[in-house]
């Protein structure tokens, strides 16, 4: 459990650092073009279904920040999910996209980054492991509520994919 900790932290030390080293001019609102400056990036929350080993496992629910680089042609992407049927899964991990249509209205983006998943519940025991993952998604550039669909996969001793709808705002 100490080296999960460990592990947990090690993952959300980025997040940290950026927070407190951040310049107003660091980070903006996902838009494709710079507005005046902005400091914001953007949070939101996600709903889809959860995959384990290509079966279909249960619903999942989610939140996420997304934030863009000046160019806006990279994001990082701290996200959380939990899925709940049988047993639960929470997934908690550390994304980067690039933005292929960066000046476009609709944004497209391939990813990766690195994850734990706990695994708790009835049917099993409780487990965490390490995964790598790879990501797909599309969604509304620009300011204001942003629609989006992702899938994700989550690679580990078991692979886990997402299938997602999310707003970010």
């Amino acid at each position: 459990m100490k080296g999960h900790a460990l592990l947990l932290v090690m993952l959300l030390l980025p997040v940290n650092a950026a927070a407190q080293q951040a310049s107003p001019n660091d980070l903006r609102a996902s838009s494709p073009v710079p507005q005046g400056g902005s400091t914001r990036g953007s949070l939101g929350v996600r709903g889809g279904v959860f995959s384990e080993e290509g079966d279909y496992y249960g619903p999942l629910a989610g939140a996420e920040g997304w934030f863009l680089s000046r160019s806006g042609r990279f994001a990082f992407n701290p996200n959380l999910e939990l899925a709940v049927a049988d047993n639960f899964i929470f997934t908690i991990s550390s994304d980067f996209a690039l933005v292929l249509t960066p000046e476009s209205k609709a944004q497209l983006w391939v990813g990766a980054g690195v994850g734990l998943i706990h695994r708790t519940g009835f049917l099993r025991e409780d487990q965490t492991d390490v995964a790598g993952n790879l990501l797909f998604g599309l969604g509304k550039g620009g300011d204001g509520v942003r629609p989006y669909v992702q899938v994700k996969a989550m690679l580990s001793r078991e692979t886990h994919m997402s299938f997602v709808f999310g707003v970010r705002f």
